[in-house]
C-alpha cells in the first residue's frame, strides 16, 4: 500500500490485513513497482526516489474565509514540490497560497475549491527550502 504523503510503502499479511512493515522508499511511492518471486533482472535506471531528502508540512494561515489547510514541501533537485490540500472551505471559490519569511510574502499559486469546499491537491514548483519561507498563507483571491 502506497504511502504518498509520507513517503513509504506498508507491506500488508493478506491472510490478517495487518500492516507487518512499513519501508521508506522516497518519495512518490506511487512509481515502485515490486513483482514477487520474479526473475533476476536490471536494476539500471532506478532511483532512489528521494530517499532521505527534506520533506516537510509546514502551518498554513488562512484569511479571509473559514476551513482548514495543510501545505507539504519536498525538496527535488533543482525545486521543491509545494502540495495544498485544503477542506471546509467555502464552495467554488479562489484562493492564493503565499509563502512568507518575516514580513515578506510571495504569491506561488492560486486554486478553487471544488463544489464540496476541497482542494484535493494543488501543486506549484518553486525554490522554499533555499529562501528559508517557514510559513504560508492561504488567502481567499478577491
Amino acid at each position: 500500500m502506497a504511502l504518498q504523503y509520507s513517503d513509504g510503502v506498508d507491506v500488508i499479511n493478506t491472510k490478517t490485513m495487518e500492516v507487518i512493515k512499513t519501508l521508506h522508499v522516497g518519495q512518490s511511492p506511487m512509481a515502485l513497482v515490486y513483482v514477487a518471486r520474479s526473475g533476476p533482472g536490471s536494476t539500471t535506471g532506478l532511483s532512489h526516489q528521494g530517499l532521505g531528502m527534506r520533506n516537510e508540512y509546514l502551518p498554513a494561515t488562512l484569511q479571509g474565509a473559514t476551513g482548514q489547510a495543510t501545505v507539504q514541501v519536498r525538496a527535488l533537485p533543482g525545486l521543491d514540490e509545494v502540495v495544498l490540500v485544503g477542506w471546509d472551505l467555502p464552495a467554488s471559490t479562489k484562493f492564493t497560497l503565499y509563502a512568507a519569511h518575516g514580513n515578506s510574502t510571495t504569491a506561488l499559486m492560486s486554486a478553487t475549491t471544488s463544489a464540496g469546499g476541497e482542494i484535493p491537491e494543488a501543486f506549484a514548483f518553486v525554490d522554499i527550502f533555499a529562501n528559508h519561507d517557514s510559513r504560508f498563507i492561504l488567502r481567499r483571491s478577491p
